[in-house]
C-alpha cells in the first residue's frame, strides 16, 4: 500500500538542508520500506525564508529553486530493511542501526538523546553535525521504519494463537540493568523510563497482560526531554501471538512529573494480528505515566 506522507515528513540529506513534503511511502515498517520524495516550490520557499534574510536574495533563492539538498522537481529516493536496521541513503550508500546516541556523546551533534545511531559500510560511526548526514539519516530512517530501532518482529500477519509465547523479537525489548531512571506506574504494571536514552520498558507488568508482555518490553521509543519540552516518539500496542503495532505519539511532563502521551492507535482485527485503522479515542490514545519517585 502506497501512502502519501504528511508535510513535513519527508526526506532530507542534512540537518540543515531542505526536506521534503511530497513523499510516496511504500511498505513502511517492512523489509521493503520505499520512499520516493519531490522538491515542490513549498519546499523551495520554505527553506529561503527560513535561511534568507535579504529580501532581494529571498526573491533569488526562490526564483533560481536551488537549495542546500536539493532543487524544484529534483526526487529523491532511499529505502531501508527495517527488521534488519539497514538502510539505502539518497546517494546509494547503505547504513546500518547502531543503537541510540545519549546525551554528551561523542559526534552527537545536533541529534537528540535517543535518537537514532548508524554505522556507514565501514563500520565508522556517521556523526551528526549540522552539515553531515547523520541527522538526515535520522530523518529519513524515521520515515520509512516508524517503529525506529525496535524494529517490528519478523512475523507473519496471520495470527500466532497457537504459540504460547508473546511474539518478541528481541530488537523491541532491553535489558533492565542497562536502563537508568526512575520508576513510574502505568495502568498498574510498574515501568522504567530513562530519559536519556528515550526508553519506556516494562519493569514489572501487571499479572493480566504478563502472558503477553515480559519484563523489559520497550513501550516507547524517542525523545523524552524534561519539563517545558515536548516528547515524541513512537509507542507500541501489543496483542498476544503478534508483532508490537507502532504509531506515533507526543506528549508532556505534569507538575508532578507524570508523564503524559497521546496519538492515534492500531486498531487490530478481531481475528488475527492485522492493524485494520487508527482511533485517536481508544486505551491505547493516551498513555499514563505516574511517578513513583522523585528525581
Amino acid at each position: 500500500m502506497s501512502v502519501a506522507a504528511e508535510p513535513g515528513s519527508g526526506l532530507a540529506v542534512c540537518a540543515q538542508c531542505a526536506s521534503t513534503t511530497k513523499v510516496l511511502l511504500t511498505g513502511a515498517g517492512t523489509e521493503a520500506a520505499k520512499a520516493v520524495a519531490e522538491f515542490t516550490k513549498g519546499d523551495v520557499d520554505r527553506w529561503c525564508n527560513g535561511y534568507v534574510v535579504d529580501e532581494a536574495k529571498n526573491a533569488q533563492c526562490k526564483s533560481d529553486g536551488e537549495i542546500p539538498g536539493g532543487k524544484l522537481g529534483e526526487r529523491l529516493t532511499s529505502s531501508a530493511d527495517c527488521l534488519a536496521g539497514k538502510i539505502v541513503d539518497i546517494d546509494g550508500k547503505i547504513f546500518t542501526t547502531d543503537g541510540i546516541w545519549l546525551a554528551g556523546e561523542h559526534g552527537i551533534g545536533v541529534a537528540e538523546p535517543g535518537e537514532i545511531r548508524f554505522r556507514d559500510s565501514n563500520g565508522e560511526i556517521e556523526g551528526s553535525s549540522r552539515a553531515g548526514r547523520g541527522k538526515g539519516l535520522i530523518i529519513n530512517y524515521a520515515r520509512l521504519c516508524p517503529a525506529g530501532v525496535a524494529a517490528v518482529a519478523k512475523t507473519s500477519s496471520k495470527s500466532m494463537a497457537s504459540s504460547n509465547e508473546a511474539a518478541v523479537d528481541p530488537a523491541t525489548a532491553v535489558s533492565l540493568s542497562s536502563l537508568s531512571g526512575n520508576a513510574y506506574d502505568h495502568n498498574g504494571s510498574q515501568m522504567r523510563i530513562d530519559r536519556d536514552r528515550g526508553v519506556i520498558a516494562y519493569d514489572d507488568p501487571k499479572s493480566s497482560i504478563s502472558g503477553t508482555v515480559r519484563s523489559g518490553q520497550v513501550l516507547f521509543r524517542g525523545k523524552l526531554p524534561w519539563r517545558s519540552m515536548k516528547a515524541s516518539g513512537t509507542a507500541f500496542t501489543f496483542k498476544k501471538g503478534c508483532a508490537p503495532a507502532p504509531y506515533k505519539v507526543t506528549g508532556y511532563w505534569t507538575e508532578n512529573q507524570d508523564l503524559v502521551l497521546t496519538g492515534a492507535a492500531p486498531k487490530r482485527a478481531k481475528e488475527g494480528c492485522e492493524v485494520v485503522g487508527y482511533s485517536k479515542s481508544g486505551g491505547n490514545s493516551k498513555l499514563t505515566f505516574k511517578s513513583l519517585m522523585s528525581d
